[in-house]
């Protein structure tokens, strides 16, 4: 039929309240098996009196569903039943005689019926005849078209979930309670202005007994709480208020309420409407609290402590009183958070107002580690254990379990590989004993992958493996350490906040060195002194098992070899280079047809070929770029290898001692960010720089900048320390950086003075450092502002009184003076000794 509201003529109205969890399958009925899919379903109808079956104990859910009892099934769901056994008797329908056993419900519902008169109260409903009724007691109440809109309705809405049937389909009695059930759940519909609004009840409200309470601790949170219950304060509602109930004294009283069906752990801190089966237990809550916030600490100094007595919590600008806090699964008070400092970086937070007007009462704390021990696991925790790899207990002296949070809930869930925390919570409040509880959380995560890229901002080292970035930590007990470059596979211990704490690295990358002294390895001779690519050179250790094997039993002086290393850093391969030695004659260059002539031969070069400059004195072997070598420039050459013989490619090419294979620019600049990146092939470093006052970005290749040993460790590994530094870059033709000087000094005779105060000589165009001395200003002088990380360029009047001005040869004047209270970096072009930098690090 066209026309909805002729076919459904019982229109009902529910308040609904909204029901979290089914009641679990009882099996009451003789005939509804525990695994058929409307057993839960007819479990919970029998649990709230919807529902009780035929005369034999029989629920018949094969059976077919009857107008008159799809009638029944509507005024048990709207709480009329009583209603319905009143109005027994004589009904309107001549084919309802009063004694039928649904006449109180056909006249309590008062359906409109046929136009002979009659009801058919045996005639079968059909699956769209029982979704459109549904919908209606639901609130939907717009002619939907039929049947495939109502259909389509009652679908979105939530009705058909888990049973789909054909519309001309005659649904059966189990069929109708997993329909009804599934209204149960469902939020009713009101119609504001003409358009659809969430009223946020829902059917269950009709059900059985409700009751409104404030959640205040259950036995998780709170072990004097009796298991099975939970401590709550009964709330009394008037016009949209509540109020909990106080005794003459004004203080809250508390009841204990069995937890039924309900996990009340998720409705700590709110006031919630209860439903009770027809045995008084809770089969579900509805949160009536609305005013909750939610956020994430970025700060170990969250929470603060106000001069009035009160706490804020940073990230939210959000004060609070003493209020009660569940920190970790345990209730404490907010003066015990404060104390503790257990909040930290990554904590989430919730604050709640129970009553939506009166402020925030109950904060709910997860991943607080602020005073947390950590540790990293070495071996599973089996049943037998009372420690964590004999560090971390984790039982009480009384034998007690300590909560376990996190990853996992149970300590004999704690595998090799987890993070564990040992956070300790005070609690001193009126329901827990005094004291502090321990609570064991939880990481596990780890993270196998190729780290692409390292980046180093200040004291913040970050890595990128599979695209995602990754904070470095420090290493924690259990660990073997952390030392991470770009282009290492490996796996990383990932604990809170992503942040790693250990990382085991294989190294996949095969590096080119010269052998700088003759060696034999021997079970008492396992090292070798390397000239590296870097420029420097460094004594390695041997893995002796793998001698002869993956290593070349000896080596000499000036040989060419590969090595590998071991997520140890020690030498796992080592294999010598086939070389070709050349006299220092007969060496041409030919860069535009990307060749090399030895004694006339021609030899190819590729982008895959190496070219280092070794020198023989010093044995150092330094990278070098086939763009910054000249055509014809005759170099002599210490050694080349062929990738094919056939077509004579150059695989790697060792100049001999040339001292000028490039023309170069040694600027002084800022740098504020190092990343150190890999691709499938190639590595470098990228280093952002301010420069003559303008960002800029150089590149480095792998293995051709140390910074100082600041900026790049011995393993070769970006590390933090290195940015918001001044540096003499050396930078080749081609625009890559080769060599970097840190300025440092802090002799003035040098040009670099640090923490000081300055003035400026007018008459000479010049600087004045505090007890250092007197240096002129370069015309493309450049003043940062690094307060804080801002790293931004400022003129000379944020250190001087007067205006910064130039005559018409760019020389600097107007300066009267410093302002005095700006503490400076002061830095020299060690080329030119003139000041070409000022770093504003603070105020006095």
């Amino acid at each position: 039929m066209k026309n909805l509201k002729k076919l459904i003529a019982v229109v009902l109205t529910f308040t609904l309240v909204f029901s979290a969890m089914a009641v679990g399958f009882a099996g009451t009925f003789s005939d509804v098996s525990s695994s058929a899919p409307y057993a839960s379903a007819v479990d919970r109808l029998q649990s709230l009196g919807l529902v009780s079956g035929m005369p034999d104990g029989t629920f018949q859910p094969d059976g077919v569903v009857t107008r008159a009892q799809m009638i029944a099934f509507v005024n048990a769901a709207e709480g009329l039943q009583q209603a319905a056994k009143v109005s027994a008797g004589p009904t309107k329908f001549s084919d309802v005689p009063a004694n039928f056993w649904a006449a109180g419900d056909i006249n309590v519902a008062d359906p409109s019926g046929y136009p002979d008169g009659t009801f058919r109260p045996n005639n079968p409903v059909t699956y769209t005849e029982a979704l459109a009724m549904i919908l209606r007691a639901l609130g939907y109440t717009q002619d939907y078209s039929w049947p495939y809109g109502v259909i389509s309705k009652a679908t979105s809405v939530g009705i058909t979930k888990g049973v789909v049937l054909s519309a001309g389909t005659t649904i059966t009695r189990g069929e109708m309670a997993m329909l009804i059930n599934n209204a149960l759940d469902l939020d009713i519909n009101t119609y504001v202005n003409g358009a659809e609004s969430d009223t946020g009840k829902t059917l269950l409200s009709r059900v059985g007994n409700s009751t409104t309470y404030y959640v205040y601790a259950t036995h998780d949170v709170d072990s004097n709480v009796t298991a099975g219950y939970v401590k709550v304060v009964p709330v009394t509602e008037t016009n949209g208020l509540y109020q909990m109930t106080k005794d003459n004294s004004g203080n809250l009283v508390y009841t204990l309420i069995p937890t039924g069906s309900v996990n009340f752990n998720n409705y700590l801190g709110q006031i919630v409407t209860v439903n009770e089966d027809t045995n008084g237990n809770p089969l579900a809550a509805t949160p009536v609290t609305t005013d909750i916030k939610t956020f994430t600490a970025t700060t170990n100094s969250e929470v603060t402590q106000n001069t009035n007595g009160t706490y804020s919590f940073y990230d939210a600008s959000v004060s609070v009183g003493n209020i009660p806090v569940v920190v970790d699964g345990v209730l404490t008070t907010m003066a015990d958070v404060y104390k503790s400092q257990v909040v930290d970086n990554g904590s989430k937070i919730t604050l709640i107002d129970p009553t939506n007007v009166s402020g925030y009462g109950y904060a709910v704390i997860t991943d607080a580690t602020g005073n947390a021990q950590s540790l990293l696991v070495n071996n599973d925790v089996t049943s037998s254990d009372s420690y964590i790899d004999n560090r971390f207990a984790i039982n009480d002296g009384s034998g007690n379990p300590y909560p376990v949070v996190g990853a996992v809930s149970k300590a004999t869930d704690i595998k090799a590989g987890d993070v564990v925390y040992q956070v300790s919570i005070p609690v001193d409040n009126q329901d827990v004993t005094n004291g502090t509880a321990t609570v064991l959380y939880v990481v596990r995560q780890s993270v196998t992958g190729t780290i692409s890229q390292v980046s180093v901002s200040g004291s913040t080292t970050t890595v990128t493996i599979n695209g995602t970035n990754y904070t470095v930590g420090s290493a924690i007990p259990g660990s073997t350490g952390i030392s991470v470059s770009a282009g290492s596979t490996g796996t990383a211990i990932v604990g809170k906040n992503n942040t790693i704490v250990q990382w085991s690295g294989t190294s996949t990358a095969t590096n080119y060195a010269v052998v700088q002294y003759g060696n034999t390895f021997t079970p008492y001779n396992t090292s070798v002194s390397l000239a590296l690519p870097d420029g420097t050179s460094k004594v390695f250790n041997v893995v002796y098992s793998d001698v002869p094997g993956s290593v070349v039993s000896s080596v000499n002086a000036g040989d060419v070899v590969t090595y590998s290393l071991d997520s140890n850093g020690n030498i796992s391969n080592l294999a010598e280079v086939t070389v070709n030695s050349v006299s220092s004659a007969g060496v041409t260059t030919d860069k535009t047809n990307n060749l090399i002539k030895i004694n006339g031969t021609p030899y190819y070069v590729n982008s895959s070929t190496v070219f280092y400059n070794y020198d023989t004195t010093d044995k150092t072997l330094t990278p070098v770029n086939w763009s910054d070598v000249a055509d014809s420039s005759n170099p002599a050459i210490y050694a080349y290898s062929l990738s094919s013989s056939s077509y004579r490619t150059l695989s790697l090419v060792i100049f001999n001692n040339v001292s000028s294979l490039t023309s170069t620019t040694t600027p002084v600049v800022y740098v504020t960010g190092i990343n150190e990146v890999a691709t499938s092939s190639t590595s470098y470093i990228s280093l952002n720089v301010i420069e003559n006052g303008v960002s800029k970005t150089y590149n480095a290749p792998a293995g051709t900048l140390n910074l100082g040993d600041i900026a790049v460790n011995s393993n070769g590994a970006v590390t933090a320390g290195s940015t918001n530094t001044a540096y003499q870059l050396t930078v080749n033709a081609s625009g890559n950086v080769i060599g970097a000087t840190l300025l440092e000094t802090a002799d003035a005779s040098t040009g670099y003075a640090e923490g000081t105060t300055v003035s400026f000589n007018y008459s000479n165009n010049s600087i004045v450092v505090y007890g250092g001395g007197q240096y002129a200003l370069d015309n493309n002088l450049v003043v940062i502002n690094a307060v804080n990380g801002a790293n931004t360029v400022v003129g000379l009047g944020s250190i001087v009184q007067d205006t910064v001005t130039k005559d018409s040869n760019g020389n600097i004047t107007g300066l009267s003076g410093a302002k005095g209270s700006s503490i400076v970096d002061v830095y020299t072009n060690p080329s030119t000794g003139k000041v070409v930098l000022i770093i504003i690090r603070g105020t006095k």
